[in-house]
C-alpha cells in the first residue's frame, strides 16, 4: 500500500470517527498526533479471516505519569480500565487512541480501513 493510499485511509477515518463521535475533527487529531511508542503500547492485535478485528493496548495517563490504562476495542464494543469509561460509561480518550491505532493497524496489515458506519456501539455512544 502506498503512502499516498494510507493517508487517505486515515484522513478518512478521523474524518469518520469525529462525525460518529459529534466532536470536532481538531479534537481527534490531538489525540492521533499525542499517541507515541512512549505513551501507548499494543498488546494484542486480534485477526480473524484475514482481517484485524480488534485490538488491545496499554495507554499511558494523560493526567497521570506512570499510570497505564487497558483498552479493547473491537466491532462489538470497546472497554477502557480508566475512571470515565468504567465509572461514567464515556468514549474516553484511550478508546478514541485505541480505534485510530486499529484503523492504521489494519491499513497496514490489510490495506482495508476500519469501517466506522459498522461500529454500531460508537454511533450509540456519540448520541449521548
Amino acid at each position: 500500500m502506498s503512502s499516498e493510499a494510507l493517508e487517505e485511509g486515515a484522513r478518512r477515518f478521523l474524518i469518520g470517527l469525529s462525525e460518529a463521535l459529534g466532536v470536532r475533527l481538531s479534537k481527534i487529531l490531538d489525540i492521533y498526533f499525542s499517541v507515541t511508542p512512549r505513551r501507548a503500547r499494543i498488546l494484542e492485535i486480534v485477526e480473524e479471516g484475514g482481517r484485524v478485528v480488534g485490538l488491545r493496548m496499554a495507554v499511558e495517563s494523560g493526567s497521570r505519569r506512570g499510570v497505564w490504562h487497558y483498552v479493547s476495542v473491537g466491532p462489538y464494543g470497546a472497554k477502557c480500565t480508566c475512571e470515565a469509561n468504567t465509572i461514567r460509561g464515556l468514549i474516553c480518550s484511550h478508546i478514541v487512541a485505541a480505534l485510530i491505532t486499529w484503523n492504521m493497524v489494519s491499513l497496514i496489515k490489510t490495506g482495508e480501513p476500519v469501517d466506522v458506519k459498522s461500529l454500531g456501539w460508537l454511533r450509540r455512544a456519540g448520541q449521548k
